[in-house]
């Protein structure tokens, strides 16, 4: 049987797992029933443990534990003094399924417990075990399942519901910048690598600047010869490099490769001269060939940037990442060119691809982001997510996903529970500030966002007088107030700052889930 408490503040809901008491509270109300049975035991061990331990002369203080679910049934238990704080841990120990039991050790290096080695076990529904050493004692904590007090919070009169797991009819997928060659939409796939290629044709030889951006990983050949080649895990912004060529009079081919380590990737662009200016004595090839001097039809369409691609891949190394392979020499870049090309086609279907799972909504790797067809400014949102269970992944693959403010500022969401809390972390807002605490929830289990937003502020001459702010909380518990956020975070879907924007969700290549999203406006 279950029963819950409240923390003070009050924080969350703490349910105690296995004691017999009146049930108040479903766990499977709150998101558990679509564990998979394959992980059941894995799941009854990980997450949050709650007790004490007493020295051998009988002096109790409190502990807590939060156990990680790793590869090949290891784990990883952060000792704590209590949870929710930027404490140092008590003591970090490694533990690994045997038999029956989960046997845990590890030895203290610092604070009041150095020199101290914590031997223990889960069996069941207690982790228990023994200090030696400097300390001496022995250790006994339960289960618990702290939830978030805003779970299936309501939205209040005059709402704008954006969500409510019966349709997907207030998002698209995010429209691709001007000449974005999506790689996820043509050619799909993840750790992989794919290959454009194209001819320009330059009245004269002359000097120019290749302004190019790329998710993740590109390689550029111009006439046969790497001129450029950055192998980075990044979102795409336009112009991100800027890579001096000389163009030769008459054809020059450009071949591009492009790698992929998860979600969408793609790349753009476009020849400028010295000075930045957009080259206008240049143009493309045609597909069919029908030109001899090039076509600047596409190209004064798409600001520049060239669109008028073919495509060969995607290819794979067993067991390698997009990482990895950006080395591999495959088909199209060996003298021995054995590779299928085909066109690239720039045209697009942006209805959502993302599915509805249970009472929420799911990523679907490799489909795109999705933002809402509403714009907004300053807002009050509330948004319910779900980690999927990764024990096999690390860091930045491990449940990525991300809630864009406006499509421009990120807090990210992200499997980061028992981490240290960064601002590339769960609650974290990207790239500029890292959250007072960590409150990430263990995978599978359903987190709350709510989020104020504060548009930035501008004068009558443009000039931005206040950055946008964000106030977050976490599962109900404050984790940024009022934070300045002085620029888009990356991957913004735009930058027109004083404009209102979607709400956007982010497709990392993990199946995240979404449920219970509604805003209320700020006048």
């Amino acid at each position: 049987m279950l029963c819950f408490l409240f923390k003070h503040q009050p924080r969350f809901i703490l349910v105690l797992v296995g004691i017999s008491s009146p049930m108040f509270f479903s766990c499977q109300k709150v998101g558990l029933s679509h564990q998979a049975s394959s992980n059941e035991k894995i799941v009854a061990i990980m997450g949050d443990w709650k007790g004490n331990w007493t020295t051998t002369e009988g002096t109790v203080l409190p502990l807590a534990a939060q156990v990680i679910a790793l590869d090949s049934g290891k784990y990883e238990a952060n000792l704590l003094s209590e949870f929710d704080a930027r404490d140092e841990h008590v003591v970090v120990l490694d533990g690994k399924k045997e038999g029956s039991e989960t046997k845990f050790m590890g030895h203290a290096e610092g604070g009041r417990m150095t020199g101290t080695t914590w031997l223990g076990h889960i069996k069941g529904e207690q982790f228990v075990g023994t200090v030696e050493g400097n300390n001496t004692g022995t250790f006994e904590l339960r289960k618990v399942m702290r939830l978030s007090p805003k779970l299936g919070a309501k939205p209040p009169a005059g709402a704008i519901i954006l969500f409510d797991g019966t349709n997907l009819d207030e998002w698209e997928h995010v429209k691709d910048p001007v000449g974005f060659l999506n790689l996820a939409k043509t050619v799909g796939g993840t750790d992989c690598a794919a290959y454009l290629k194209t001819k320009i044709r330059s009245e004269q030889r002359q000097e120019a600047v290749m302004e190019v951006g790329s998710d993740d990983g590109i390689k550029i050949w111009l006439n046969g010869e790497v001129v450029h080649a950055t192998n980075e895990g990044r979102g795409y912004q336009p112009g991100q490099e800027k890579v001096s060529v000389i163009l030769a009079a008459g054809w020059n081919e450009i071949m591009l490769k492009v790698t992929n380590g998860g979600g969408g990737w793609g790349a753009g662009i476009r020849l400028v001269d010295p000075n930045g200016t957009v080259l206008k004595n240049i143009g493309e090839m045609d597909i069919d060939g029908s030109s001899d001097e090039g076509s600047r039809k596409h190209l004064d369409s798409k600001e520049g940037y060239l669109t008028v691609w073919t495509v060969s891949g995607p290819y794979q190394e067993e067991g390698k990442k997009g990482s990895q392979i950006f080395y591999t020499a495959f088909a199209p870049e060996r003298t021995e060119n054995q590779a299928e090309w085909r066109p690239f086609s720039m045209e697009r279907d942006y209805s959502t691809k993302w599915k509805l799972a249970d009472d929420g909504m799911e990523v679907l790797p490799g489909s795109g982001s999705i933002v809402t067809k509403r714009k907004f400014g300053d807002v009050q949102l509330h948004v319910e997510f779900r980690t999927p269970f990764m024990p096999h992944k690390k860091g930045q693959a491990r449940g990525n996903s991300g809630v864009y403010l406006q499509g421009r500022y990120e807090v990210q969401v992200l499997d980061s529970y028992g981490l240290e809390g960064k601002d590339n972390e769960c609650g974290g807002i990207y790239r500029i500030a890292p959250p007072l605490v960590n409150m990430c929830a263990p995978p599978m289990q359903w987190q709350t966002y709510d989020i104020t937003v504060y548009s930035p502020r501008f004068d009558d001459t443009g000039e931005m007088v206040r950055s946008a702010l964000l106030t977050v909380l976490h599962n109900g518990v404050k984790i940024h107030d009022n934070t300045e956020v002085p620029k888009p975070t990356g991957g913004e879907t735009d930058n027109n700052l004083s404009e209102p924007g979607g709400l956007s969700l982010q497709d990392h290549g993990d199946r995240v889930q979404y449920r219970n999203i509604w805003l209320v406006e700020l006048q």
